[in-house]
């Protein structure tokens, strides 16, 4: 069942009356749960941009007054329609998808001894409801989204309580449209462009925070209170990657081809008949020649007579190749990390002091891995639960509180917890052997206790005992000698 729960409106604050369109106005009522109805329905053009562009466009996010993004975001959208740049960013958000939400609290090892130190435990039941919630992971998309863009607003849309997919409508706001303030924050204008806006990050502005939840990310250089995204860095390799690959096309259509060469005396329409099919030999796939008239075609360059057209097309592939290997160095921390070279995947293998042996290539996969995943699991912690949780008693909806007050949100990490093992299992066989020669030489710990010091990580610690060395001295030294021989004698 769908529940609209701003359908009265919601007070917007940081408006001016001013707005055009009359979409927004002081204390004006807006719809909390469906905020990007309040931009005004107007196309964003799209247009391809050059290196200069390029430049002027991060000018522009650095105005000392009245800043905007909107020639940024204009690049951004160009740059995100890149096939191999569509390529990495759909890697980028599988190697952090792939793990899975858990939702866990702190609590005693060793729950009969309160003084003993405290470890991460895992709410089952928290960790189900969160699984459960289909729409999560494209929630956890948009929080992802907001390292490409510089920052996200996420829309919660409709609620549909009493269903997994309690938020089908879930999508994000137009970057375009949200000016960054120095000092009120995030604007929603209802027009690029425009001044002033809705102030998302208002804190009077309670129900909009509830279901629009801004992601930002850190600043750059300080100048600005977000950053500007990982599209920046992308789009200066992407307008190279554009540039050359529209030379390319146009060296195959030049020199690609055989140059074709004609020789008639024709005249009318038999000449234009003769050049059509010099002009165009695909669509007439035959020509009938006069030697007469000293007809004659021939072919000259690639595929036909002469020297052809040399090597410098090579140089094309070179610097395309160049840009991708920066990128995938960019996003995923491996030149060879989406397009590898044969002999190199495998290489440059090393060895931990556990013997688990890993090569540089999965080694730079893991750690952008692991810079993605922290970066979701703060957002979702800072901005995620305070907001669903306060939701949740707004719609008086338990399923809602996803991560309660006094719990924290993770991801699993099934490498890392298995290099754990491994590293405790080296480091407890180390300390059994180094007691096991303590003891073989006659000494023991005086104090159990200081066993339990040195291996924290058992709840229940470890208790003394003496163990069983008797021997039993006493043997049967009694033999029966029995004679062999016939039975019946």
């Amino acid at each position: 069942m769908s529940q609209s729960l701003s359908r009265l409106g919601s007070t917007a604050y940081g408006t001016s009356p001013f707005q055009p369109f009359g979409y927004f106005g002081t204390g004006q009522r807006v719809d909390a749960q469906h905020l990007s109805r309040s931009i005004a329905p107007i196309q964003f053009e799209r247009w391809a941009a050059d290196l200069q562009d390029w430049r002027d466009a991060i000018k522009e996010t650095e105005i000392a007054f009245f800043p905007y993004n909107v020639k940024l975001i204009r690049i951004y959208i160009d740059t995100k329609e890149n096939v191999f740049v569509k390529a990495l960013v759909s890697r980028m958000k599988e190697l952090v998808l792939q793990r899975t939400p858990e939702v866990w609290g702190w609590g005693y090892k060793n729950p009969k001894n309160p003084g003993s130190s405290k470890t991460k435990i895992i709410s089952r039941d928290l960790t189900q409801n969160i699984n459960n919630q289909t729409w999560f992971e494209d929630y956890r998309s948009e929080v992802l989204e907001s390292i490409l863009w510089g920052f996200r607003l996420i829309e919660l849309g409709d609620l549909y309580l009493g269903e997994n997919n309690i938020f089908p409508e879930l999508t994000f706001t137009r970057p375009e449209n949200i000016r960054i303030d120095r000092y009120r924050g995030a604007l929603l204008t209802s027009v690029p462009y425009y001044i002033d806006g809705i102030e998302i990050e208002n804190e009077k502005n309670e129900e909009i925070k509830m279901f629009n939840h801004f992601i930002p990310t850190k600043s750059d250089r300080g100048v600005n209170k977000v950053g500007h995204g990982l599209y920046y860095n992308i789009a200066e390799y992407q307008i190279h990657l554009k540039h050359l690959l529209a030379w390319r096309m146009d060296f195959i259509e030049n020199y690609g081809q055989p140059t074709r060469i004609g020789v008639t005396n024709k005249t009318g329409t038999a000449r234009q008949k003769f050049e059509s099919f010099l002009a165009n030999p695909t669509a007439n796939q035959y020509i009938l020649l006069d030697k007469n008239t000293g007809d004659d075609v021939r072919y000259e360059g690639a595929g036909g007579e002469g020297g052809g057209t040399g090597t410098g097309w090579k140089n094309h592939g070179d610097a395309a190749a160049f840009l991708k290997k920066e990128l995938s160095s960019l996003v995923l921390g491996h030149e060879d990390a989406l397009m590898t070279t044969a002999g190199k995947v495998g290489a440059n293998v090393t060895q931990n002091k556990d013997g688990f042996n890993e090569s540089t290539l999965e080694q730079a996969v893991n750690l952008k891995q692991k810079v993605y995943s922290d970066f979701e699991i703060r957002k979702v912690n800072q901005v995620s639960a305070p907001a669903f949780t306060k939701l949740s008693k707004y719609a008086n909806y338990k399923p809602l509180d996803i991560i309660p007050e006094g719990y924290t949100y993770g991801l699993t990490n099934d490498k890392e917890d298995q290099e754990v093992r491994r590293r405790f299992n080296s480091d407890l066989e180390s300390k059994s052997k180094f007691m096991l020669s303590f003891y073989n030489s006659g000494l023991k710990l005086k104090d159990v206790n200081d066993l339990n010091d040195m291996i924290p990580e058992f709840p229940n610690g470890f208790i003394e005992f003496e163990p069983s060395k008797k021997l039993d001295e006493n043997r049967n030294s009694d033999t029966k000698i029995e004679k062999i021989g016939d039975n019946n004698k």
